[in-house]
C-alpha cells in the first residue's frame, strides 16, 4: 500500500460517540471535502461488509461512484473501509485511543491499495492532493465532533 494523507487529531468528545460518528460514513461528506454524496447500499447495522455508495470528486476525472465496503471494524477502536475506484483503489483507516484527560486520539489515514508504477508515478500529485483535503477534513471533523461533546 501507498500511504496518502494522513492526520492525527485529539477531541474533547468521548470515543463512543466519536467512533458512532466516524463508523457511519453516511456522515463521512459531512467533514471530507469532494465527496459529494454517501448513502447504504441497503440499511443495516454497521460493521464488516457493510458497503457504502460514494460519489467523490476526482482531479482530472470529475464526479466518480465509489462503492466503499467496511474490511475491518473493531467498536471505539478501528475501523477500515476500502473502495473500488480504479486506479487508486483507496484503504481509509480510523484509529480511536484514549488519549490524558478522557480526551479521544482519532488517527486517519488514506492509502492506494494500487502499487503499479503507474500510481507511483502519480504518487506525488495524489499526496498533494489528498494531503490538502486531509489538512481540511481535519478542521471540519474536530468542529464536527465538538458539536457531540
Amino acid at each position: 500500500m501507498i500511504k496518502l494523507a494522513s492526520f492525527t487529531l485529539v477531541t474533547e468528545t468521548a470515543i463512543e460517540p466519536s467512533f458512532l460518528y466516524l463508523s457511519d460514513m453516511t456522515n463521512f461528506g459531512d467533514w471530507f471535502p469532494e465527496v459529494i454524496r454517501i448513502v447504504e447500499q441497503e440499511p443495516g447495522d454497521i460493521g464488516l461488509g457493510k458497503i457504502w455508495l460514494e460519489d467523490v470528486k476526482v482531479p482530472g476525472k470529475g464526479i466518480q461512484p465509489v462503492a466503499v465496503t467496511v474490511v475491518d471494524y473493531r467498536p471505539t477502536q478501528f475501523f477500515a473501509t476500502e473502495g473500488n475506484l480504479d486506479g487508486i483503489q483507496p484503504r481509509m483507516e480510523i484509529q480511536l485511543s484514549q488519549a490524558p484527560s478522557g480526551r479521544t486520539k482519532i488517527e486517519w489515514t488514506f492509502y492506494s491499495r494500487n502499487t503499479r508504477w503507474t500510481l507511483r508515478l502519480l504518487a506525488p500529485l495524489l499526496r498533494s492532493v489528498m494531503g490538502k483535503r486531509a489538512r481540511k477534513g481535519q478542521r471540519n471533523l474536530l468542529a464536527k465532533l465538538a458539536t457531540l461533546s
